[in-house]
């Protein structure tokens, strides 16, 4: 089933929320913070990293270029920053000791969402020269766009992606799937296949005004245009917590699935505790938000988590298929002493991404610090190597669309957790394509 990525009008501040965000030498990788060292951990950072990119006299060893970087180092959004933040880190040094470019990561304070912050990072960052930057909350809510148009900076967001709204925008690309449109044909494909009693699909959200009838609207559509009925589609105010109501109601429509959006871990967690209490053992729940797994367990328990999955584009390095994907989860776990996680995966290459449209500069006798540029060199082939995915020497692929300016190619699924571990129970690519059935 093809999905219309253009359709959706959403609002850009409620969309954020329904995009899922509410090794030879060393070096000194900062922690997290807005602009601020913090305390520093050391990682390996030898050549290796050239067996899987193409690091030669192009590279820009014993040169420097600023990076822009704009995180939520404060407000709602600031735990994850960090995670953002190694992965660029991690980066960085990888390319310094590997003999390339030296980025100097510039940070700045989107404060979670807050348009003016972002509007003002992209100006101070404009007005230095920056020609590349790494993003994230859909741009700022679509606040930076204009800022990344007028001073020509090459961007990737990495976190939010394009959204809907911020498609086809000058010098700005998202880095992950348009979350929920880019995981319905593969979680269809997945009732189909491996769930056959699904016949009828609910769906939760949070309250956000216009724009989740918007969704809502979108999610019928696209439920029935895949063979399926549309049960109850039921929306929750964010400070609930009491999910009788809505359980009454998704109930009494006869689903036997049910698709969760925007809401946080910890209100999955309690909507699916109280679900539990129904004696239900055949609903299925998929939902779209950053798998947290003691938050899960701590506030929901191992039963009522018994037919919960979660689908989006994720990164498990403990059961990574390539030898690019070991590497860098290696590399983080020596470096900051826990797993990488989905956020720091994609700022760990997006950066790698920048870097090799410096060196594809480079290749052609240009200059680098311009944005327009590093754009001409990104749009030319806008096909990277990925820690997604892939086999053993053979790294994955993350590839761009030119026309939506969002990912054309980027490894997605549905996974579970078992025995204390999350697994995949299928897989596929942007709009279901590629689709396996695992576990």
């Amino acid at each position: 089933m093809a999905i219309n990525r253009h359709s959706r009008g959403l609002d850009r501040r409620h969309f954020l929320q329904l995009s899922g965000l509410v090794v030879g030498g060393s070096a000194v990788l900062a922690a997290c913070g807005d602009g601020g060292s913090g305390s520093a951990v050391t990682a390996d950072t030898s050549s290796k990293l050239g067996e899987f990119l193409r690091i030669d006299q192009y590279a820009g060893k014993g040169t420097q270029l600023d990076l822009g970087v704009v995180l939520p180092s404060s407000g709602s959004g600031s735990a994850y920053a960090s995670e953002m933040k190694n992965g660029v880190e991690l980066a960085v040094a990888q390319l310094t000791g590997a003999g390339a470019l030296e980025w100097r990561p510039q940070y700045k304070d989107n404060k979670s969402g807050d348009p003016q912050a972002g509007i003002d990072a992209t100006k101070d960052l404009g007005l230095t020269g920056t020609p590349a930057m790494l993003c994230s909350y859909i741009a700022d809510l679509g606040a930076q766009v204009p800022g990344i148009a007028q001073y020509q900076m090459l961007t990737l967001d990495g976190a939010g992606g394009t959204g809907t709204f911020a498609q086809s925008k000058p010098y700005f690309y998202g880095a992950r799937i348009i979350i929920p449109d880019d995981i319905y044909p593969g979680t269809f494909q997945w009732f189909k296949q491996a769930q056959p009693q699904v016949k009828s699909i609910a769906h939760l959200t949070w309250d956000l005004g216009p724009s989740t009838t918007q969704l809502l609207d979108s999610s019928r559509e696209a439920i029935t245009s895949a063979g399926f009925s549309a049960a109850a589609h039921v929306s929750s105010a964010p400070t609930n917590s009491d999910y009788s109501a809505q359980i009454r109601e998704i109930e009494s429509s006869g689903a036997n699935a049910v698709i969760i959006s925007v809401l946080d871990d910890v209100s999955i967690a309690a909507f699916l505790k109280q679900y539990a209490v129904t004696g239900r053992k055949d609903v299925v729940f998929v939902s779209t938000t950053n798998f947290t797994p003691k938050t899960y367990q701590t506030v929901a328990g191992s039963d009522a988590l018994t037919n919960y999955h979660f689908c989006y584009d994720y990164f498990d390095g403990t059961t990574a298929t390539s030898d690019f994907g070991s590497y860098f989860t290696q590399a983080y776990q020596d470096a900051y002493k826990t797993d990488p996680t989905s956020l720091s995966a994609n700022f760990y290459e997006d950066t790698l991404v920048l870097w090799e449209c410096v060196r594809r500069v480079n290749e052609k006798g240009g200059d680098p610090s311009k944005g327009s540029e590093l754009l001409a060199a990104f749009e030319a082939n806008p096909v990277f190597p990925s820690v997604y995915g892939g086999s053993g020497a053979e790294t994955g692929v993350i590839s761009f669309d030119k026309s939506t300016h969002s990912v054309s190619k980027r490894p997605s699924g549905i996974y579970t957790q078992k025995d204390g571990k999350v697994v995949a129970v299928a897989t596929f690519d942007v709009s279901g394509s590629d689709f396996r059935l695992d576990g």
